[in-house]
């Protein structure tokens, strides 16, 4: 990065509101110079501003990242899994389709793109709100990606069983994270659906069982999509959307309990993500000006006794046979 390019790039960081004006402003302006790599004020150096922002962030908001285990690859680095041999594991292949892995004691994931183009704004005129959403727009639009892959998968690991069912919260999470214990794994996390855990929260607090969820919950855990452990009887956390993306990639009345990360399965990156800008034309004749972003990743689900999934047909807080 050219010394004036680096110098932009921190003042950017630092929140300096003129500097983020001038890229608002040369971004809108149509110049050519906008698009050379050089140019200090250019689409090349908004994306890296964005790219480090959202790469950083995508791997704490959303599920994907805390339900399986992450990690960069190496060059040239066969990724490989062990399970046991009477498991069948469950690979995202790069179609989209999911592969049950039945023989072998390894599993070789496939690889699919995490890509999608973010377009520049046809006018900015404040630079700091220019920055602000095109951050959010890349974060929110990774994450939902991420996720809807994520959940596709553990929804086919889990179709096969017989779903658990009840009419409140209470009898659900304690089924749930039961099936995954029966097989000696710990239950880490619960996995809620945003507008559910909003209901989960009010009947807490009407009914007066605040001890069951741990009171030191800090506003940026809940931002991030965790709301606490969940101690009435188990040390299991709460996740949720996070509040600063807003995507629920599955529904209101589903329930998923995990195992830790490391015994349910991964998500290797073969290529971390990066960005390119784009300006050019596309089918429907019109031209397209933004950022091109694209990750190259994998997903496994190797021991489905690991994953538990059930339904809410209600949306009561405590077991009525334990009343």
């Amino acid at each position: 990065m050219a010394k004036t390019s680096a110098e932009t790039f921190l003042k950017v960081l630092d929140g300096d509101v003129a500097t983020m004006q001038k890229f608002a402003d040369a971004a809108t302006s149509g110049e050519s110079q906008f698009w050379d790599r050089d140019y200090p004020y250019g689409a090349h150096t908004i994306g890296t501003i964005i790219l480090e922002d959202v790469r950083d962030a995508s791997s704490r908001y959303g599920f994907m990242g805390k339900v399986l285990a992450g990690r960069v690859v190496k060059a040239g680095e066969v990724i490989r899994y062990d399970k046991d041999l009477d498991v069948t594991a469950y690979a995202l292949a790069g179609d989209g389709t999911i592969e049950e892995i039945q023989n072998g004691h390894y599993v070789y994931p496939d690889e699919f793109e995490v890509s999608f183009v973010l377009e520049f704004p046809d006018e900015a005129t404040d630079g700091e709100k220019f920055f602000k959403d095109l951050k959010q727009k890349a974060l929110e639009k990774i994450i939902t990606i991420q996720d809807t892959a994520l959940f596709t998968l553990l929804r086919y690991v889990t179709d096969a069983k017989n779903p658990n069912t009840s009419n409140n919260f209470e009898e659900l999470f304690r089924s749930l994270i039961y099936e995954i214990e029966s097989n000696r794994i710990l239950a880490e996390f619960i996995l809620l659906n945003s507008n559910t855990t909003k209901t989960f929260i009010n009947r807490v607090v009407a009914e007066g069982k605040s001890e069951w969820i741990d009171p030191i919950v800090q506003l940026e855990l809940i931002k991030a999509g965790y709301l606490g452990k969940y101690v009435n009887g188990s040390s299991s956390v709460i996740l949720t959307a996070a509040a600063d993306v807003g995507t629920n990639p599955f529904p209101e009345d589903t329930v998923y309990v995990t195992a830790p990360s490391a015994y349910v399965g991964g998500a290797p990156v073969r290529l971390d993500l990066f960005v390119e800008p784009i300006n050019q034309s596309v089918k429907d004749g019109k031209w397209k000006k933004g950022l091109f972003f694209y990750k190259l990743i994998s997903m496994v689900v190797v021991n489905p006794k690991t994953v538990a999934c059930g339904r809410l047909t209600d949306y009561q807080l405590l077991d009525p046979v334990g009343l």
